[in-house]
């Protein structure tokens, strides 16, 4: 039996080989490089925790992997120290036809989601997994709402409205 189960597998795998389509077809073309127009550079903002702790956030976006991700480091400053909090990883997925993100925190939190570009504005769909254990669904924003002024909303998945961040670009 074991001999035959052998013989089998490489069998269904040449089948599913030859039946399925030579590469996944791309849904639609990218919107990565619409990404990078409205937010590659370094942004500065200033925003306050849901406790009423005021914070600096510098916003670096950056093109990595000759032009097939978008980086974005994000660095926290809270008046008693300056750190790396946050690092994005952007990337198109031809198959969905959509650009998905992985995030990875300070505090040992993954991020996962699908982002959606609709003129100036990139709406995330995602899902928190913490070190500890808890899942949570988010939705957040990033609007680039003037020429050189960007925000940053985090919500709920519910809608509500966790906190709001205005980043101006800098030189």
């Amino acid at each position: 039996m074991l001999k035959q189960s052998r013989n089998f597998l490489p069998a269904v795998i040449l089948a599913l080989a030859l039946t399925a389509p030579a590469a996944a077809q791309p849904g639609r073309p990218s919107t990565l490089p619409q990404v990078a127009d409205l937010f590659v550079g370094a942004w500065l903002g200033h925003g306050m925790t849901p406790s009423s702790e005021k914070f600096t956030s510098e916003l670096n976006f950056s093109w990595t992997l000759d032009k097939n991700f978008i980086e974005v480091r994000n660095k926290i400053d809270d008046g008693k120290e300056s750190r790396q909090f946050a690092l994005t990883i952007y990337g198109w997925q031809p198959v969905l036809g959509k650009v998905v993100f992985w995030s990875f925190d300070r505090d040992g939190t993954i991020n996962e989601g699908l982002a959606t570009l609709e003129g100036t504005t990139l709406t995330h769909e995602w899902r928190s997994f913490s070190k500890g254990g808890e899942i949570r669904d988010w939705r957040s924003t990033l609007d680039r709402f003037e020429e050189n002024r960007l925000r940053f909303t985090l919500m709920e998945k519910s809608g509500q409205v966790i906190y709001a961040i205005e980043y101006k670009k800098q030189k």
